[in-house]
């Protein structure tokens, strides 16, 4: 079951005219790339990287660019996946390659459109969080789009990513900012999960390796149940554990020690950060 947030599907979206283009590669560019070649997208064969590395990355059939000039004239949907120092590097060179035709994505946490706003302003900016999990159609992504990004670009945008399961538009980057704890902190927060039970269960005589097999599929089938069901965690939980025989004691050790609050604390705790950053970069 996907939950997409007003997805439109590539067959109703014009890619005329539409190129890729990335400005810096890594994690998400090679999903994003493997995910278009299995979904057979119209873009899957056209693309242009500029690494921002003396390497030269296999990125076959799309292809290299060794200046930022040689990609904004080949490329006009320009993902950024680079830090602020490396993108601050190529910066002047932007502002005057950059115009209307042109979309920038934003990938990582600190590019932040209220830091990257004030040296290109009135351009057509677009940030995402995104979850770092092996499978590209896996991920969780949220975005925040400038005002000056039209209905199609942002229709093209959310089409590129089709069949990613969670995209979700928001209205402000101090929304996306709030987000930061579950997308970009979920998959490790998950991952704490799965160690500390696999480490409980070795304790008690069991294999790490079991244990770390039986806790990974605990966690998918519960994930998997309430995404398709979609009823209340609570409920689910209260369901999981109201059979004959089944003890309650792990349960109730967890809401005990205060885990509930816990994660409600991490969750501030990463979004304050995220702030912290985005207001640090306006000064």
């Amino acid at each position: 079951m996907e939950h997409v947030v007003e997805l439109q599907t590539k067959e109703t979206v014009s890619w005329e005219g539409v190129r890729l283009g990335f400005l810096g590669w890594g994690p998400f560019g090679q999903g994003l790339q493997k995910h278009l070649h299995q979904l057979s997208h119209p873009l899957s064969t056209q693309g242009f990287v500029y690494p921002l590395e003396s390497d030269t990355p296999e990125v076959s059939p799309w292809k290299v660019v060794w200046d930022v000039d040689s990609l904004f004239q080949r490329a006009n949907f320009i993902w950024v996946e680079a830090s602020w120092p490396q993108l601050e590097f190529v910066l002047p060179r932007i502002r005057l390659l950059i115009s209307d035709a042109h979309v920038l994505v934003l990938l990582g946490g600190d590019l932040s459109l209220a830091r990257l706003l004030p040296q290109i302003n009135e351009r057509k900016l677009i940030r995402c969080l995104y979850s770092r999990v092996r499978r590209f159609a896996d991920s969780s992504i949220a975005f925040v789009s400038t005002d000056l990004v039209t209905a199609e670009e942002n229709e093209r945008f959310q089409a590129i990513l089709e069949g990613v399961p969670v995209l979700l538009p928001v209205a402000s980057e101090a929304q996306l900012d709030a987000l930061h704890g579950v997308i970009s902190n979920g998959p490790a927060i998950g991952y704490t999960f799965i160690d500390a039970i696999a480490d409980g269960v070795m304790k008690l005589g069991i294999p790490r390796a079991q244990g770390l097999l039986l806790a990974a599929h605990a966690l998918f089938g519960a994930s998997r149940t309430y995404l398709e069901t979609e009823t209340h965690p609570g409920i689910l939980r209260d369901r999981s554990i109201d059979i004959p025989g089944i003890p309650l004691s792990g349960v109730l050790t967890l809401e005990q020690q205060g885990l509930r609050g816990l994660l409600i604390q991490a969750m501030e705790a990463a979004a304050s950060e995220a702030s912290d950053q985005t207001t640090s970069s306006k000064k």
